[in-house]
Parts: structure tokens; C-alpha cells; sequence
């Protein structure tokens, strides 16, 4: 039975490391699951975004070589000419390596039409140069208005549109990311109170164990007990008949004082052995609230994982939102600023038209500002959020590993109460040969109970001794079986006889 009750606290025990281990696989599967979300998002959406940017900062190049134009002299109209190739090739360039990427079937529809647009607005710019060239300014106005500007505003407007499809992808895996984390959470929270409750009933098989090899070792010393108790009664009673004594009964009695001492040391012993018997239990139970509370601190450092994980989540997320109105505000600026520097050049009601220009660079460029300083914010966040990551993570580590140990000690506690438990029943072995020794110390003084009278009140003296200790052996026995929290082998008190 013995045996059984071990090789089931064993299977108990590894099933509760294996449950252990499955909470640390699982949350660093979850963890890595979205690392890899956010990574994917890094990788198609940033540079299908850095793409898009740098083709409408083209775009926006383009346009306005129109207004430049005019207002250009021959050098300038020369030098426009010569940047318009390598403007063209940068939007057509960028939109190529847009097109390259897993891109949807929405997208990919959107990037049709724009190209469509652009196409009809480079075919168109080549005859408005040309009305420009030959001085027929209203006339290439009229061009500009009709046949370039339309397309060139529905090209920007499918840029924008495939920018915002972009942020919407970004949006969504932003949002499994989320489902993500807080299944894993739910996960690990239920393989968390498996482990508790599987925890609890190892404590208590492990209590029931040492209460049932307690109250085994009980019942041997009671049995004991209940002899001497027999052997000194009977040596009472036939003190009172004794009459005379030998030198014979004088060593006998002699023996029976040197049986009764080593009696006496054989009971302390035994009480010893019980007091370290109870401490060794209240160890074993202190070590086992202590890996309980290591589970728990295990379970917050998990949780903390997973909010950290989520906080970094929603910062990245941010930082490519704001990453996207940067390189937007930048681009616009730098070409506002060229042409408000050319049209504060002019006069009349042209100098009135750029000065709304010239209000539009100051704004963009206020926002430009703004959104760096929280890009600095935001990337401190994030590098922060990831560190504490990194030490909840080990913390963890370290707490499960904790857990373990406190295990260990558990069993190691508990082997010690069993050894002590043997060495409670070798004592009581040796208490059991005293007294045989006795019974035959006994018998002789029977044999010559007429002889010595003197020696008979001795022999009479060193029975209720004999009875004291068997009162103290019964007390000893109550206290033990207190402690192993079985009344029902308890002996009740005895009176001599």
C-alpha cells in the first residue's frame, strides 16, 4: 500500500511539472506568434507604405512643373525638363515595387486605375509645355484646367485610397494580433489553475501519507506499552508475596533496576524521535505553501507578459501611423516651400494666391514638428515596453524554476519523517527486548519470593516505576496520534494496578 501511495504521489508530481512546462511552452508560443504578426506587419506594410509616399512625393513633383513653368525663365524651363524624366521614372519606379508585394485583389485594382490616370496626364503634359514655349499662356491655362489637372488629382486620389486600404490591413492585423494575445492568456490562465488545483491535491495525499506511517508506528508502540503494563502488574503482585531474599534475588534485582534504566532511555528516545517527527511534518507543509506561492508569483509573471506584449502591439502600431503623416508632411513641405519662395517672387494678384501657399507651408510644417517629438515619444515607449518584457519574461523563468525546487524539497522533507519513522520503531523493538529481560528477572524472583522480604518491597518500588513509564509511554502515544491528525489510534490513560 506503501508503495502504491509513492508511485501515485510520484505520478501526481510529474503531471504537475508537465503542466508547469506546458504553461511556459504555451505562452512563449503565443509570444512568438505575435512577434511574427508584428514582423509581417513591419515588412509589407511600412514598405508598401514607404513605397506609395515616395510615389506621391513624385507625383506632387510633377504637378507642380506645370505652375513652375511658367513663371520659370529659359534656364529654370531647361532645368524643369531635365528633372521631369527622373521624377516620371521615381513614381513609376516605387509604384512597381508597390505592385511587387502580396498585394489584394482590391489593391491591385486601385493601382490599375492610377495607373491609368497617370498615363493620360503624362501623354497630356508635353502639349502644355509646348502652348507654354510658344507664349500662349491663356490658352495652356485652359490645357492645364481641362486635360492635366483632372488626371493628375485622380492619380493622387487613388494613392490616397491605396494608402488608406494599407492602414485598414495594418488595422486588421492589429486586431488578430489582439485575439491572439488574449487567447493565449485565457489559455495559460486555465493550465494555471490546473496546476493549483492539482497542487492542493498533492499536499493533501502527501499529509494523508505521513498521518497513515504515523499512526502505523502508534499502534506498534501502544502494543508496547500495553505488555509492560501487563509485566509490571504481575511483578507487583508477586512482590507482595515475597518473603525472603538470596544474594541470588539481590542481583536479579540488581538486573531488573539496569532493564528499567535502559527501559527509560528507550522511551526518551522514542519521544525524541516523535518531536522530530512533528517538525519534520511542519517543514514538509511549510514547503509546500511556499511552492504554492511560487506558483502564484509564476502566474503574475505570465500576466505580465502578455500586457506588455499587448502595450508593444499598440505603440508600433502608432509609430506607423504617425511614420506615414511624416514622410506625407515632408514631401509636401519641401515642394510648397519652392513654389511659395517662386510665386513671392511675383506681383499683383499672383503674390496674393501664394500667400494662402505661403500659410499652408507654415501649418504642414507645424505638423511636421509635432508628429517628430512623438515619434521620439512613442519609439522611447516601445524600446521601454520592450525591456520590461524582456525581465517579466525571465522573472518568470525563474519562478517556475523556483516552483521546482520547492517540490523537491517537498519530497526531500517528507523521506526524512519516513526514516524517523523507522528509527521510532527500532526504538520500540528495543523497549519490547527490555522487556522480555524483565519477565525473566521476574520468574527468578518468584523462584526465592520466600526468602527475601527486603527485596520483594524493592522489586514492589521498581514495578510502579515500571507503571510510571508505561502512563508516560501512553501520554507519549495520545500526543503522536494528535499530531497525525488520527484520533481513532489514540490509547486511553491507565491506572496501575
Amino acid at each position: 500500500m506503501s508503495f502504491i501511495l509513492r508511485g501515485r504521489l510520484g505520478l501526481l508530481l510529474g503531471a504537475l511539472m508537465v503542466i508547469t512546462a506546458a504553461v511556459g511552452v504555451t505562452g512563449w508560443w503565443y509570444v512568438q506568434r505575435l512577434s511574427d504578426q508584428l514582423v509581417s506587419l513591419y515588412k509589407e506594410n511600412l514598405a508598401a507604405a514607404s513605397h506609395l509616399s515616395n510615389a506621391e512625393r513624385g507625383l506632387w513633383e510633377l504637378r507642380f512643373g506645370l505652375p513652375n513653368y511658367v513663371l520659370a525663365d529659359v534656364e529654370s524651363r531647361a532645368h524643369i525638363d531635365s528633372q521631369t524624366p527622373g521624377q516620371i521614372a521615381k513614381v513609376q519606379d516605387n509604384m512597381k515595387a508597390f505592385a511587387a508585394l502580396s498585394a489584394s485583389q482590391e489593391e491591385l485594382a486601385v493601382l490599375r486605375d492610377f495607373n491609368d490616370h497617370l498615363s493620360a496626364y503624362l501623354v497630356a503634359r508635353p502639349k502644355y509645355f509646348a502652348l507654354v514655349a510658344a507664349g500662349k499662356l491663356d490658352e495652356a491655362k485652359d490645357y492645364r484646367a481641362k486635360e492635366t489637372n483632372p488626371h493628375a488629382a485622380q492619380a493622387v486620389a487613388k494613392l490616397a485610397q491605396l494608402i488608406e486600404v494599407q492602414r485598414q490591413i495594418g488595422q486588421r492585423v492589429e486586431q488578430r494580433a489582439m485575439s491572439d494575445a488574449v487567447t493565449g492568456s485565457r489559455v495559460m490562465l486555465a493550465l494555471v489553475i490546473v496546476a493549483m488545483g492539482l497542487g492542493g491535491f498533492l499536499a493533501t495525499s502527501l499529509a494523508s501519507h505521513v498521518a497513515s506511517r504515523v499512526g502505523s508506528a502508534l499502534k506498534g508502540v501502544q502494543s508496547s506499552s500495553r505488555e509492560l503494563e501487563g509485566t509490571a502488574t504481575q511483578q507487583a503482585s508477586s512482590a507482595k508475596q515475597l518473603a525472603s531474599a538470596t544474594t541470588e534475588i539481590s542481583v536479579t534485582i540488581r538486573e531488573l533496576l539496569a532493564t528499567s534504566r535502559q527501559i527509560s532511555d528507550a522511551a526518551r528516545n522514542v519521544s525524541n524521535l516523535a518531536d522530530q517527527t512533528g517538525d519534520s511534518a511542519r517543514d514538509g507543509d511549510a514547503m509546500v505553501k511556499r511552492a504554492q506561492g511560487a506558483l502564484a508569483a509564476m502566474k503574475q509573471r505570465v500576466d505580465e507578459i502578455v500586457t506588455h506584449m499587448l502595450h508593444l502591439g499598440n505603440k508600433s502600431q502608432q509609430i506607423g501611423g504617425i511614420l506615414e503623416i511624416v514622410n506625407e508632411l515632408t514631401e509636401q513641405t519641401n515642394i510648397l516651400s519652392i513654389n511659395a519662395t517662386i510665386e513671392a517672387a511675383g506681383a499683383g494678384e499672383a503674390g496674393q494666391r501664394f500667400a494662402v501657399v505661403a500659410d499652408e507651408i507654415r501649418r504642414l510644417a507645424d505638423r511636421v514638428g509635432n508628429s517628430a517629438r512623438e515619434i521620439r515619444t512613442l519609439v522611447d515607449e516601445v524600446r521601454a515596453a520592450a525591456n520590461t518584457t524582456v525581465m517579466a519574461t525571465e522573472d518568470g523563468s525563474k519562478a517556475v524554476a523556483l516552483g521546482t525546487d520547492q517540490f523537491g524539497e517537498v519530497l526531500r522533507t517528507f523521506q526524512e519523517i519516513s526514516h524517523r519513522v523507522e528509527e521510532t520503531t527500532t526504538a520500540a523493538r528495543q523497549i519490547e527486548l527490555s522487556t522480555q529481560q524483565q519477565t525473566g528477572a521476574v520468574e527468578q524472583v518468584n523462584a526465592a519470593m520466600g526468602e527475601v522480604v527486603r527485596s520483594a518491597r524493592d522489586t514492589e518500588s521498581g514495578s510502579q516505576h515500571l507503571l510510571k513509564t508505561c502512563e508516560q509511554l501512553a501520554h507519549i502515544s495520545r500526543q503522536l496520534a494528535t499530531l497525525a491528525a488520527n484520533p481513532s489510534v489514540a490509547m486511553p490513560t491507565t491506572e496501575p494496578a
